[in-house]
């Protein structure tokens, strides 16, 4: 299912949130973080309570060496799917880039247990 597909979808449903998604995780996969970020807040938009919009927001975040952003998107998702576990190693990573190695160990850790 390519973003063409998705594109008829959105036109067909405007609140298809996991169309916009499909698509986010299209250009995330093309390096355009840009545009992963577009489509995920567009998917956020529709549905603010859509944990893997701001999974994929925060991967994307990072990417872009924008640590803060993806750990409050991190966070965001970690409240509204704490048993995601593996989310921990995604906030993990970021807080380590970051230099904050404690909080990175932490977050390892926990997706660990």
């Amino acid at each position: 299912m390519g973003i063409d597909y998705n594109n008829k979808l959105i036109q067909k449903d405007p609140n298809d949130r996991l169309a916009y998604l499909r698509i986010a995780r299209t250009y995330r996969l093309k390096g355009q973080y840009d545009r992963t970020i577009e489509y995920c807040n567009k998917a956020i938009q529709i549905s603010p309570d859509y944990p893997f919009a701001y999974k994929d927001r925060g991967d994307a975040y990072c990417k872009k060496g924008q640590y803060d952003r993806a750990i409050e998107d991190y966070n965001k998702m970690i409240v509204l799917r704490p048993q995601h576990r593996r989310i921990y190693s995604y906030r993990g990573i970021a807080y380590y880039k970051k230099g904050l190695i404690d909080k990175a160990i932490s977050d390892f850790q926990k997706a660990c247990d």
